[in-house]
């Protein structure tokens, strides 16, 4: 009776994901069913990612005070909430309506802030030399653009799916703009670094790996990379309408890169000014020590000194 019982209990949870599929639909079904599973556990990671990225962006700016550091506090918050209203909208009443929103503005603030970090950096790199950061700082303006033509003539339609999911309809142009805008930006940024590195090269040598390390350049060349791979990735729509949560892992990797760069850059500052305080205690110390000396060269000293046959000169 038990084993009876036992059989047609594993016969009917056997065939539950068959009645669940038939359910869902069709093989197209099934597998947008699928990609949904994938982004929500990827994107439940990426959340997780952001929440140490805030918590660690905050502690730094905490310490410096620098807008710098308040910049990259604002990218990660932003790609919080936008990952934030991503998860939220299949599981609760979130409107499409307010992520579509939510997410032009967040994508495109999130690329200004992060374009202006690499942009102070080449400025530094290039000695604050004020064409740069003109000609970057017009560049840059194309994200606000970006802004304005997507909730205007840009606008694309968003639907749930019968999962709960919003998606975007007509994704490839809007993506293939942001796209455009990246690649000149990090084309530009991309020729500013190299060209630090190919001077650099020409009066060092072979060094190069040390002006990488030293300046954390390789950690913007890496955010540079991160934005174009992602922006192909969803131009392509790689996991269709859902492609555009593929930022997220953008965000999560830039977001890293500007913490760990900004990190190193404190703590070679703290060793720096360190070794300056250093040097300023025994320039103190030996200056207390001259001044308790006796003043035992008067004016008859100096001449005693002066009228003294000089033998170590050479005749």
């Amino acid at each position: 009776m038990n084993q009876t019982a036992s059989l047609t209990n594993q016969t009917s949870a056997h065939g539950e994901y068959e009645r669940f599929s038939s359910c869902i639909g069709g093989a197209n079904e099934l597998r947008r069913f699928m990609e949904s599973q994938y982004t929500l556990v990827y994107m439940s990671i990426c959340l997780t990612c952001t929440v140490w990225q805030v918590l660690t962006a905050a502690s730094l700016y905490w310490r410096s005070r620098k807008w710098l550091h308040l910049t990259v506090l604002a990218n990660v918050c932003m790609a919080f909430f936008v990952i934030l209203c991503s998860l939220l909208s299949p599981l609760s009443s979130v409107s499409c309506e307010l992520r579509f929103w939510v997410s032009i503005i967040c994508v495109n603030l999130g690329g200004c802030c992060i374009q202006s970090i690499l942009l102070y950096k080449a400025y530094i790199c290039h000695h604050r030399a004020t064409w740069l950061l003109i000609l970057g700082s017009i560049i840059n303006a194309g994200y606000i653009a970006l802004i304005f033509l997507y909730a205007t003539l840009g606008r694309v339609e968003s639907y749930r799916d019968f999962i709960g999911n919003c998606v975007l309809e007509n994704l490839e142009w809007p993506a293939l703009a942001k796209l455009g805008l990246d690649i000149s930006s990090n084309l530009f940024l991309s020729f500013a670094f190299l060209s630090v590195i190919h001077r650099h090269y020409k009066e060092h040598g072979s060094n190069v790996h040390k002006l990488l390390f030293s300046n954390s350049m390789i950690f913007s060349i890496g955010v540079i990379a991160s934005n174009v791979i992602t922006a192909i990735l969803i131009s392509c729509r790689a996991v269709g309408g859902l492609s555009a949560d593929l930022y997220s892992f953008d965000w999560v990797i830039t977001g890293y890169l500007l913490i760990k760069q900004f990190s190193l850059d404190n703590k070679k500052q703290a060793v720096d000014d360190e070794k300056s305080q250093v040097r300023t205690d025994n320039s103190s110390i030996l200056s207390a020590h001259l001044s308790d000396l006796p003043e035992h060269f008067g004016p008859s000293s100096e001449h005693a000194i002066s009228s003294t046959p000089a033998y170590w000169q050479k005749e």
